[in-house]
């Protein structure tokens, strides 16, 4: 059976997925952490009368996405495509296509849709962000659909991860999910946060594809069901976060402000990945973590010009607040 890392967690699956073969693991302790991915028979979805959840695209008044909870966990629709079936401890995960649907939707589904949203009922911290590596530390890009993040992080550096960034905190030599109270770790020492990587790719708009990998790697670059490319990465390595940058567009200059801990707060609740909202449980748990994140790592406000003209002089910025952050 297959088996990937991805979001610090293994996943194994029947079925071989082309977007994770750079991931694969060939050697894993045990299986902690593991997701069990299991494929069923293509079959027209089952009745439901009463959905929890829904989301919908802007503009759009028809659900894409559905979720109701059932006694054994939760059903996760994606109309038109899938069924996927989620047990409440986030560890096994049933996918049922509707005829129709072809495997790379499903596994665009699975890795960009589905899979981040599983990860919040494991208790991780999953960020609705891109992520690079500069200067041996990583930063992190929050925003609205549109507003840039993958455009940024394939320009600034090494990418680690697209559009979801799982966030974890190192304790006693171990990575664990980043959910401790208050500034200081369960040792006495402070709490440093960790940008752990998702899959080795970013999705990309053509245009921007080819400015940053060339135009003959896009070219080879599949599509997405949005048109973007998706251009590979190499394998990478959780790396202390340095800092976060929430995009704004509009300004003919980047300008960077630093966020008071209480703005940054209000801030990144809004951009994280939730299967379900609301719970009492839940709800206490992720806003300790942030309030963790918000005390150990700076949150800036960062106004960017559209395109690529800037990348150097936003990389020159965030060099500058990195530097006078570790002063």
């Amino acid at each position: 059976m297959p088996r990937y890392r991805l979001y610090g967690i293994t996943l194994a699956s029947e079925v071989a997925l082309e977007t994770l073969h750079a991931a694969s693991c060939d050697e894993l302790e045990g299986d902690e952490g593991e997701v069990q991915l299991a494929l069923r028979a293509p079959a027209p979805p089952e009745p439901v009368e009463h959905w929890d959840f829904e989301r919908v695209w802007a503009g759009d008044d028809e659900p894409w996405l559905s979720v109701a909870e059932r006694s054994g966990g939760l059903l996760v629709r994606a109309h038109g495509r899938a069924d996927f079936a989620v047990d409440r401890a986030g560890r096994t995960l049933v996918v049922r296509p509707w005829p129709g649907c072809s495997w790379p939707q499903l596994e665009e589904l699975l890795l960009d849709q589905v899979l981040p949203q599983v990860l919040h009922l494991r208790g991780e911290l999953a960020l609705h962000a891109s992520a690079v590596a500069l200067d041996g530390v990583a930063l992190a890009f929050v925003g609205m659909s549109g507003s840039g993040k993958s455009t940024l992080a394939a320009a600034l550096g090494q990418g680690l991860a697209d559009d979801c960034l799982v966030v974890r905190a190192l304790v006693a030599g171990e990575l664990a999910p980043l959910e401790a109270p208050g500034e200081r770790a369960p040792s006495g020492g402070p709490i440093v946060p960790f940008a752990v990587p998702g899959y080795p790719a970013l999705r990309l708009r053509p245009d921007v594809a080819a400015a940053a990998v060339g135009a003959a790697a896009a070219d080879a670059a599949p599509r997405t069901a949005t048109g973007k490319l998706r251009v590979a990465l190499p394998p990478a390595r959780p790396l202390p976060l340095a800092g976060i940058a929430v995009l704004e567009a509009g300004t003919t200059e980047p300008q960077l402000e630093r966020s008071s801990r209480r703005d940054a707060l209000a801030e990144l609740v809004r951009h994280v990945h939730r299967l379900l909202p609301g719970g009492h449980a839940r709800l206490t748990r992720e806003l300790d973590a942030f309030a963790a994140l918000v005390a150990a790592v700076p949150v800036w406000r960062l106004r960017v010009p559209r395109g690529l003209e800037a990348t150097d002089a936003v990389r020159s910025i965030l060099r500058r607040a990195l530097g006078e952050g570790r002063a």
